[in-house]
């Protein structure tokens, strides 16, 4: 990543790019990200209030917009955007992602582990709310991630792995295999299977034990 060092000067940097991809004005964009309009016109107008622009708002106008403020961010910013909450989001975001990776049904299928289309069909419809088990989420993560154009990236897939729509009762161990997801996905780290393993693990015998309590 290039560009200026500090955090606020990076967001509006980021905030001017998405008002200009999206042909807004900060105004607008506030309305559509569900922020109050002087949270954007503030900063962008005063370097007093620069640092006002946190990653959370970063995160509601990436939510809005769809337009990936990863390139403006470091590494650790990044992390940190990955496991922000917001609203949960309908799990057709999955079906969009089939969509804009090429891939039909079956192949989307068989690129998951499964045996055909009518294994997965119950996870692309708008009347499944019950949300992904992780296994099920990471399966989807693995045969999406890179594909389409432009490429899905960790931050496309968001919402399957951090705990928006994966099915858990422990958030802070979705927030740990998201995390994992994208140290190995985004940036080339070699994360040993056996991490993946154990968090699988203990989400599962956590939700086993609530299940039985």
């Amino acid at each position: 990543m290039t560009g200026p060092v500090d955090f606020g000067s990076r967001a509006i940097e980021y905030v001017e790019h998405v008002l200009k991809q999206c042909q807004l004005n900060p105004s607008q964009l506030a309305q559509k990200a569900g922020l109050e309009p002087s949270s954007l016109n503030r900063p962008l107008n005063s370097t007093r209030y620069r640092g006002a622009l946190s990653l959370t708002t970063i995160g509601k106008i990436a939510n809005a917009t769809h337009v990936d403020p990863s390139p403006f961010l470091t590494l650790g910013e990044r992390c940190g955007l990955v496991v922000i909450r917001s609203d949960p989001v309908p799990l057709p975001v999955l079906e969009r992602l089939r969509r804009r990776s090429g891939m039909s049904m079956r192949e989307l299928a068989e690129a998951s582990g499964f045996s055909g289309q009518s294994s997965i069909q119950r996870y692309l419809s708008a009347e499944y709310a019950k949300g992904l088990r992780p296994e099920i989420a990471e399966r989807f993560v693995d045969a999406l991630i890179g594909r389409g154009d432009p490429p899905i990236t960790a931050f496309d897939l968001r919402d399957l792995i951090s705990g928006k729509t994966v099915q858990t009762d422990d958030p802070a161990l979705t927030d740990l295999l998201g995390f994992l997801h994208f140290l190995r996905a985004e940036r080339g780290v070699d994360v040993p299977e056996r991490h993946f393993e154990t968090l699988r693990a203990l989400t599962t015998s956590k939700n086993e034990g609530a299940a039985n309590g």
